[in-house]
């Protein structure tokens, strides 16, 4: 699964570490460890959130400060998903967050909660929705799989009634096998053929 990790840089040392541990099985957009400097940050930034599976916003009071630029990209990600249904949007409540100051459409979602170790707890827990959102996605495409197969059977099953249901055009040829009472006289150069008539002594 692709996965976008949104944050401020004041968070770096957590981001990094989760996002090291869920690298071994998804595939994980962190900006400062993909980008180049020579990149249109911001058209490679609205790409990847556009190919992304998950979005996670890390919540903390560096991330939602009215000029960080992490709430930019979760406007980016709002959009998309409105428009296309994707990504999928989810976020992590970091400590001495003040949960007045977390945008509506986050706070209607489930967070992230750390419990315990924070960069185990969370990688725990997003792994748990990126395992549920797979096999989703696999349901799904075994449900299109099974529909396409039973479409081409059907297929297969009228094309085939109809080639029995179709006569023959192959002209029906008499001759002596099918006939006995037709005897051709030997000898004939025209091929005559007599019925019952036998031949010449």
């Amino acid at each position: 699964m692709r996965v976008f990790f949104c944050y401020s840089s004041a968070d770096d040392a957590l981001v990094l570490r989760v996002a090291q541990n869920l690298k071994s099985r998804h595939q994980v957009f962190v900006d400062r460890i993909a980008l180049e400097p020579n990149d249109r940050f911001a058209a490679k930034i609205l790409n990847e959130i556009r190919r992304s599976d998950l979005f996670v916003f890390f919540a903390s009071p560096a991330s939602l400060n009215p000029k960080s630029y992490a709430l930019a990209e979760l406007a980016l990600a709002l959009d998309t998903e409105r428009d296309v249904g994707t990504p999928i949007l989810g976020w992590v409540l970091l400590p001495g967050v003040d949960l007045g100051a977390v945008p509506p459409e986050l706070a209607a979602r489930q967070a992230v909660r750390i419990e315990g170790d924070p960069v185990a707890s969370i990688t725990f827990q997003l792994e748990t929705v990126l395992e549920r959102m797979l096999k989703d996605r696999v349901q799904r495409w075994l449900k299109i799989a099974g529909t396409v197969i039973a479409g081409v059977a059907a297929t297969i099953g009228v094309a085939a009634k109809l080639h029995l249901c179709v006569p023959s055009t192959h002209p029906q040829v008499d001759n002596a096998d099918t006939h006995p009472d037709l005897v051709t006289t030997p000898g004939s150069p025209t091929g005559d053929v007599s019925k019952g008539a036998a031949a010449p002594a």
